[in-house]
């Protein structure tokens, strides 16, 4: 499953959406992502989720922060 670049969740990304998160995320042109063999596409691949997941759970963490502070609740409670 990838993520969209609005964020949402697709099931199994059209080629093209998933070639333009690669180029967007790792500064390629098409024509230098077309270059690339497979091992180093699927690679990059895992790059990017891991990049994915890992602002998604800060994205979260902030959220919880934000709504602790609107609630009055100091940090390290």
């Amino acid at each position: 499953m990838r993520k969209s670049s609005e964020g949402k969740k697709v099931k199994n990304p059209p080629d093209a959406l998933l070639e333009y998160e690669l180029c967007k995320t790792f500064g390629w042109l098409p024509s230098e992502l077309y270059e690339q063999d497979n091992e180093t596409i699927e690679k990059f691949i895992i790059i990017m989720n891991a990049l994915n997941d890992t602002e998604k759970k800060g994205s979260r963490k902030d959220r919880r922060n934000d709504l602790k502070q609107k609630a009055g609740v100091t940090a390290g409670r």
